[in-house]
């Protein structure tokens, strides 16, 4: 199974002005030339380079528009780089740096997607010599890499930092685990080279890696999360199924131990203190990879939910994206944290890279079979075996949900089974196909409604499925707490003010517009928590929204 290319996609409706946003912000002085490229002492090596280029290269295929500076921004690299061909110190066997380690894991994320973009060879040489000279002489380190609780430091803020701790040869970062970021970066590179002196090292990191208790060391949940999309990435090319069900343990332990109450993350594992979006977007992307590899719906359920809300809440009115408290852990009530309001310096680019990502989720092809995941509002070239169908869809979910097709063109022959995505629903009386004037029967099979056609230029198809209001009760592990959450399908809301108040009775609540429902006899809103983007800037700023409400 694979995803529609960005490159045929074209959408539209709030999820065009969130990538137009990042867009805008990638092209603000915070990330031009003269602020690309950190200083040589800076502690993150390859990191901020890393992730501008990868949001740069993202957003620029997502919007269809080319970045300013991204050429400018490869001419001077040669310039920048040690004689080894990477950024900062040369490798030293007796104090790896795994800050340094992470970073570059960032830097081959952007020079492989550059060099799939645009098969630049220049892309192509960094890539092998940051392989070469950097990652593969970490080979046979990572199995003596620091996992023991007496072995880590605690503490950090935002941004870590170097502890002064050598251990085993690695000179150790708050952030722990930040060394095993680079399997997302390792594996990119693996799938592109096929080099086996990489295999091996990608071997050997998993298995230290699975050694580790997440809990127990207060792991960074981004390490653990984007070396979690590194497993997976390695998965899908060897297709050894522990791997699989490796991640769907670790993932499951992430879900029950390390997650707020609007879908985000707290920063570390045993320590909700902020969340970090560049964490949110790791869990959105391994959420969907185990929907793609298992087809066990509730994985979808999920990305449905975190990209609405907790990615949704994340994305400031400038179109970065910054951290927020923990709710859930940290009360009742759900605000962007003062002092990392945005955090420039890694989250804004990892939302732009992964907004721009949420295009590709949409539309997937097996064999003859169409999978619509998402629902956006978009145009899409699909390419099967036998010919390409373009597709359009307009849609007003998650405020409803009604999704119409139109059938743009065509010239394939065969017929397709489609299958539409269809969120938690009791009423399945209520879910309605029209293809033309005519009612379609349905069969409901994992989480999808499916049904077969021949598309035919011209054709519409119009999807419609109950969505509405409904409670849930979320426990909190951290605090051992109940509480009850009001959603409008995958949106959770929230109401405005300082003021706790009660959980509200369902009969008290009064829909106005756009997934809103006033209290009966107050002034009082609920409203989705992802309004926020398109607040005014110090609104946003001010914002505080109770989301959960005590039982009983």
């Amino acid at each position: 199974m694979y995803h529609a290319e960005l490159s045929d996609i074209v959408v539209g409706g709030e999820l065009k002005k969130r990538q137009h946003l990042s867009f805008k912000r990638m092209q603000e002085e915070q990330y031009q030339p003269k602020n690309f490229f950190k200083d040589i002492t800076y502690d993150w090596p390859g990191d901020h380079e890393g992730r501008v280029l990868l949001a740069l290269v993202m957003t620029a295929q997502a919007t269809h528009r080319e970045p300013e500076y991204l050429e400018r921004i490869m001419e001077e690299f040669p310039d920048r780089l040690n004689c080894e061909g990477f950024l900062g110190k040369l490798f030293c066997k007796d104090c790896i740096d795994e800050q340094q380690i992470s970073g570059h894991s960032w830097l081959l994320r952007g020079l492989v997607e550059l060099y799939r973009w645009k098969k630049s060879e220049q892309a192509l040489q960094m890539i092998k010599d940051i392989v070469n000279n950097l990652f593969l002489k970490t080979k046979g380190f990572y199995q003596n890499y620091p996992i023991e609780k007496n072995d880590r430091q605690n503490g950090g803020a935002a941004a870590g930092n170097l502890t002064g701790q050598v251990k085993n040869g690695w000179a150790l970062s708050t952030d722990v685990g930040c060394a095993f970021i680079a399997l997302d970066g390792v594996t990119a590179a693996y799938e592109l080279l096929k080099v086996p002196d990489l295999k091996e090292l990608i071997q050997e990191m998993i298995e230290r890696f699975r050694q580790m208790d997440f809990n127990g060391l207060y792991m960074q949940t981004h390490a653990t999360l984007t070396a979690q999309r590194g497993i997976l990435r390695y998965y899908s090319i060897i297709k050894d199924e522990n791997l699989l069900k490796y991640v769907q343990k670790a993932f499951r332990e992430y879900t029950q131990t390390a997650i707020t109450a609007h879908f985000a993350n707290h920063n570390w594992f045993g320590r909700p203190e902020w969340t970090e979006p560049c964490a949110i977007i790791d869990s959105f992307i391994v959420a969907v990879q185990l929907w793609e590899y298992t087809k066990v719906p509730d994985y979808l359920e999920l990305a449905h939910k975190i990209y609405f809300n907790a990615m949704g809440h994340a994305q400031r009115p400038n179109g970065g994206f910054g951290c927020d408290n923990c709710p859930g852990a940290n009360g009742l009530f759900l605000y962007p944290m003062k002092d990392i309001y945005e955090a420039f310096w890694c989250c804004t680019m990892r939302g732009a890279d992964r907004i721009s990502l949420a295009a590709n989720y949409i539309y997937w092809i097996e064999k003859n079979t169409l999978y619509t995941a998402f629902y956006h509002d978009s145009t899409v070239t699909l390419r099967f075996h036998d010919g390409t169908v373009t597709l359009k869809q307009k849609t007003d979910y998650p405020i409803s949900g009604k999704v119409r097709f139109e059938v743009l063109d065509t010239n394939c022959v065969e017929p397709k089974t489609v299958k539409l995505f269809l969120p938690a629903c009791e009423q399945r009386n209520d879910v309605v196909l029209m293809i033309g004037e005519q009612k379609t029967p349905v069969l409901f099979e994992s989480g999808f409604v499916i049904f077969e056609t021949y598309f035919r230029k011209g054709d519409i198809m119009e999807f419609s499925f109950p969505l509405g209001l409904y409670k849930t009760v979320f426990r909190d592990e951290f605090c051992m707490q109940e509480y009850e959450q009001i959603f409008h399908g995958p949106l959770l809301l929230g109401i405005s003010g300082e003021e706790e108040i009660g959980s509200p009775e369902m009969t008290d609540l009064e829909h106005t517009v756009d997934a809103c429902y006033r209290l009966a006899d107050s002034e009082k809103t609920l409203e989705p928590i992802n309004k926020i983007t398109f607040l005014p800037a110090e609104d946003a700023l001010q914002s505080k929204l109770q989301v959960l409400f005590l039982r009983g």
